[in-house]
């Protein structure tokens, strides 16, 4: 039969009951058939309890978990300081699941708990494990075979023997001529009369003709 593991923890601000202004809670917690109770902390607004039930569960996947909070009296009956209900199909198989219940009836206050679903539950999703990828051998390609260079035979022209050279044949250097003095054209100024000029030759120009004149 499937088991349930039950840890109530502690409770907080709770509503007060007494003439005092504090309470004395405690809890009982059922589960299908089972019933169980803690212990009663006197005179405490926020309990510490730390106390663990097992139960058997019949239907996981419809019964719940009930939690109910009272304040112990001595001459009346206990007041209720709440209660909060749990779903067992929301747990995981094997994983102790804290929570914080807020209480339903109750001006404030909250329930603190630890449930582990021993063995029933929703399976742990566990991550497949990488496989390692096969890594694919390196195709290796063929190196390519390096053809030796071809060295084309240099040819050698025959060495001229110097008595085959060919005789260059040198232009004589000319010579630089030789400047002839440029001749220079002198010119003779007379005062007086014009000089006579010869025969056949005509006088210059704003000058008698020859033979005319005074003497």
């Amino acid at each position: 039969m499937p088991t349930l593991n039950i840890t109530v923890l502690s409770a907080h601000n709770l509503v007060a009951k007494d003439i005092t202004g504090t309470s004395d809670p405690y809890c009982i917690i059922k589960c299908g058939r089972a019933k169980h109770r803690t212990s009663t902390k006197p005179m405490t607004l926020n309990p510490a309890w730390f106390e663990s039930f097992t139960v058997s569960v019949m239907d996981p996947m419809r019964e719940s978990v009930t939690f109910d909070l009272y304040d112990k009296d001595l001459i009346s009956n206990d007041d209720p300081l709440g209660s909060a209900v749990v779903q067992l199909n929301t747990l995981r198989r094997g994983v102790p699941e804290r929570m914080t219940l807020n209480l339903m009836g109750a001006r404030s206050g909250v329930l603190m708990v630890e449930l582990n679903a021993l063995d029933f539950g929703q399976a742990m999703m566990s991550q497949p494990m990488m496989q390692p990828m096969m890594q694919q051998p390196m195709m290796q390609q063929p190196m390519m075979m390096q053809q030796p260079m071809m060295q084309q035979p240099m040819m050698q022209q025959p060495m001229m023997h110097p008595t085959m050279m060919p005789m260059v044949q040198t232009q004589p250097m000319m010579q630089p001529m030789m400047q002839q003095p440029m001749m220079t054209q002198s010119t003779t100024y007379t005062t007086g009369y014009p000089q006579q000029q010869a025969y056949g030759v005509p006088p210059p120009m704003g000058y008698p003709p020859y033979g005319g004149g005074y003497y």
